[in-house]
């Protein structure tokens, strides 16, 4: 793939310290196609500016939606009605990608990502803070599923509690002793997940 000669031209508009951070983004294109599928882009906007500082009057570096670069806008320089996105957006996102990526490394380490979600179920209080915070990292790759299974869990848990007050289960039967444990894992499970949700959803909200 050939360099991006207009954008490259464009940088001398911006001062050394902005070029530097301009620079970067145009040597991590993974980077900036992340920031991209991350925001809410319109649609029909074929171009986005990302900011280069956080201030009113930043400079801008214009990406194409692909995460083709195009330009660097200098200070002053109107945006028009390209979307923008916040320099502290773009610093979150970073730390995004790298926790990311720190979480795909554990898993390569400790094992595959069907048992973590395995100890995520099963594990009730015991799940342990360090799996936590990898499902944490790794919720914006699963979360379409997770949700789904946040939502059959709370309607299975729904039902025991219809059940349970009906009278069932109140005795220590063979089909109480084996049914209660199983609930219990649940209610462990959905509070997880509850809490996975809030430590991302605000993220996405943003975004």
């Amino acid at each position: 793939m050939g360099h991006a000669i207009h954008f490259l031209e464009r940088v001398e508009r911006l001062s050394m310290p902005q070029a530097d951070f301009a620079l970067a983004l145009y040597r991590d294109p993974e980077l900036v196609r992340f920031v991209l599928r991350r925001v809410k882009l319109p649609d029909g906007a074929d171009r986005v500016a990302l900011a280069v500082e956080k201030r009113p009057d930043t400079p801008y570096v214009i990406v194409a939606r692909d995460g083709g670069f195009v330009t660097c806008l200098g200070k002053g320089m109107s945006v028009g009605h390209t979307m923008v996105v916040s320099r502290e957006r773009i610093d979150e996102l970073t730390v995004d990608r790298t926790e990311l990526r720190d979480a795909i490394e554990h898993m390569r380490a400790s094992g595959n990502v069907k048992q973590l979600f395995r100890r995520l179920y099963r594990s009730g209080r015991n799940l342990s803070r360090e799996d936590f915070l990898v499902l944490r990292d790794l919720f914006p790759l699963y979360w379409p599923a997770l949700t789904k299974n946040a939502s059959a869990l709370a309607e299975s848990l729904q039902q025991f509690r219809e059940r349970y007050r009906r009278g069932q289960y109140r005795r220590k039967s063979a089909a109480a002793l084996e049914v209660l444990p199983s609930y219990w894992q649940s209610t462990w499970a959905l509070g997880h997940l509850l809490a996975l949700f809030g430590s991302k959803v605000q993220a996405h909200v943003r975004g």
